[in-house]
């Protein structure tokens, strides 16, 4: 009973649903769906701009020290509902999973420059992690990272990028060496273009990006995990321990992901394995991000 209590709606979030749900019944009745999917960006920029803006819904998780509402994955979970049951077809997934990036990236510094206007709505994010068959198992996106004596560069191409064509900022999983990390693009930088991607979903456009010497910014955890701390010193010192110990850190954060997001599943129940809720995609991000760093669930290699 008691579990059964706490899946109904508050006060506030049926407030929230039925202020999202009102909306988009009368902004978006089927004819003017229709006319959306064919034309310009694929969705209506006005329309989004009075969602994200009037009613806060670009920065609803964002929070408040970087101008959103601060509000929990409950509330997107309300918010997603409505946005799916209407098919709305603007960028909030893709700028929500890039804003969450950024929060778990934990540079604050990168954090103040972008969470602010992906909260207000005048720029939009997405998260560029897919190979060319929607999978990451032969490497993030097939994107590699250097580090030249200008910066980090990218090279390579990511596939089924939501909304990368109205996108501001790209969030992208790529390899440093032979280690995973994530690194942000600016929409315009030298090298980079998004083409458009023919895909089953009409109501989402896809895109593939190219990355050619791309410059793009390292999005660091210095400091999240002793581990992962050891191994980078032990790299850069030049120790005979540092390929054990970046082993170690790689195994050790790929069963702690999955092993979290793994009882976050649990947790929410059914909702958490609904499209609408974001708990079956970090969980599907963990499991993918331990096997590309051959933990226990990676596949023997081919020989």
């Amino acid at each position: 009973m008691a579990t059964r209590d706490s899946l109904a709606l508050t006060e506030e979030q049926r407030a929230l649903r039925d202020t999202v749900r009102g909306v988009l019944a009368d902004q978006l009745p089927a004819g003017a769906l229709r006319g959306m999917l064919r034309a310009g960006p694929g969705y209506s920029p006005g329309l989004h701009a009075r969602l994200a803006r009037e009613l806060g819904l670009a920065g609803l998780t964002i929070p408040g020290e970087f101008g959103g509402l601060g509000l929990g994955p409950a509330e997107a979970c309300v918010m997603h509902t409505e946005l799916g049951h209407a098919l709305y077809p603007g960028p909030f997934l893709a700028s929500g999973l890039a804003a969450g990036a950024l929060l778990a990236a934990g540079d604050r510094v990168v954090a103040g420059r972008w969470l602010p206007v992906l909260a207000d709505g005048s720029v939009t994010g997405t998260v560029a992690a897919a190979d060319k068959d929607g999978r990451w198992s032969s490497g993030p996106g097939r994107v590699r990272a250097h580090l030249t004596p200008h910066g980090w560069r990218l090279y390579g191409q990511s596939w089924y990028v939501i909304a990368a064509h109205v996108a501001g900022i790209v969030v992208v999983s790529a390899l440093a060496g032979s280690v995973p990390a994530m690194f942000l693009v600016e929409a315009g930088a030298p090298g980079y273009k998004p083409s458009a991607q023919p895909a089953l979903d009409l109501t989402r456009r896809f895109c593939v990006t190219t990355f050619d010497a791309t410059p793009a910014v390292l999005l660091g955890q210095e400091g999240r995990e002793a581990t992962v701390r050891y191994a980078a010193v032990s790299a850069a010192d030049g120790a005979a321990e540092a390929p054990a110990a970046v082993r170690v850190a790689a195994l050790q954060a790929g069963q702690s992901y999955r092993a979290v997001t793994q009882a976050a599943i649990q947790l929410f129940g059914g909702i958490g394995l609904t499209w609408e809720h974001d708990a079956h995609l970090y969980y599907r991000r963990a499991w993918s991000a331990e096997r590309l760093s051959r933990g226990p669930q990676a596949p023997p290699p081919s020989h």
